[in-house]
């Protein structure tokens, strides 16, 4: 079976490696519009989706506004800030797909939603037998087919630029949604995907899918540079080798390393770099 290279065991990988310092998290943020939100139910038993759609003011281009999706949307949105008076909003619709809460997190639903089983089906999950994996594709399914629709219904949008974010398993996530090939976006942010998750099968799904010779996508990774798990065995590939692994192949794959950021910082710093790659032409 293919397998990623650990870092340190190949030619240094063709990707941009940039460093933002943890004082700046506080203000990198770029100003979007405030959002409108409402509920979408669902009858799988699990907590209802709350969607938060941010549009900025005025005509959206001839082709619609570029989008970028944003997976738990209740935190993301915790952190986004509007324009103040005389700033502008940026150029792009963001969407944010939380859950029907009060809290930023609900840890049990996106334990579902977010994570991918070998098998397809629902299985425990690896951390808390009272929690369940196995929704990610009923979940790419459900945006396909029921969210995006409904942004598409209220507001302009380019279907040519949709953009998916998710940070940790919201990043496994972003990542699953990119090897299975849908059409759903076309650029993704890898934002510190959990690559522990059942491992070794998330490395050894990158070097399947790529082994393949895939339609290339704009890809982002993003991690902190003090990101540890006490999860991961030793010797399993991370989302640099990732980064790598895919840069080797596509043209547009780039990698951002936080310097001085842990796991939980890394994703309100990653909202930047997801914003420029929606936003590119």
């Amino acid at each position: 079976m293919p397998a990623l290279t650990r870092a340190g065991e190949a030619t240094p990988p063709p990707y941009d490696a940039t460093a933002a310092r943890a004082a700046e998290v506080a203000s990198i943020h770029a100003r979007v519009a405030a959002p409108v939100t409402w509920i979408v139910p669902r009858d799988d038993g699990w907590r209802d989706w709350k969607i938060f759609l941010s549009v900025p003011s005025g005509e959206p281009p001839p082709q619609g506004w570029p989008v970028l999706y944003v997976l738990d949307g209740n935190a993301v949105f915790d952190v986004l800030t509007p324009p103040g008076p005389g700033e502008t909003a940026a150029p792009l619709v963001v969407v944010g797909i939380g859950y029907d809460i009060d809290d930023t997190l609900d840890g049990v639903t996106r334990t579902y939603d977010y994570l991918p089983t070998p098998s397809g089906q629902a299985e425990p999950d690896t951390r808390s037998p009272d929690a369940r994996n196995g929704g990610a594709d009923a979940f790419l399914e459900a945006i396909r087919t029921r969210i995006q629709p409904q942004v598409a219904a209220r507001v302009r949008i380019d279907p040519q630029r949709q953009t998916l974010m998710g940070h940790s398993y919201g990043g496994v996530f972003s990542l699953h949604a990119l090897l299975t090939g849908t059409d759903a976006f076309q650029r993704y942010v890898v934002a510190s995907p959990s690559f522990w998750y059942r491992s070794p099968w998330l490395p050894e799904r990158v070097a399947t899918f790529l082994a393949g010779s895939p339609t290339p996508h704009p890809v982002h990774f993003t991690v902190g540079s003090e990101e540890r798990s006490r999860r991961a065995p030793p010797g399993l590939p991370g989302v640099r080798e990732a980064a790598a692994a895919f840069a080797a192949q596509w043209p547009q794959v780039h990698l951002t390393v936080f310097e001085g950021l842990g796991h939980g910082a890394a994703m309100p710093a990653a909202i930047d770099p997801a914003i420029a790659l929606a936003t590119a032409p």
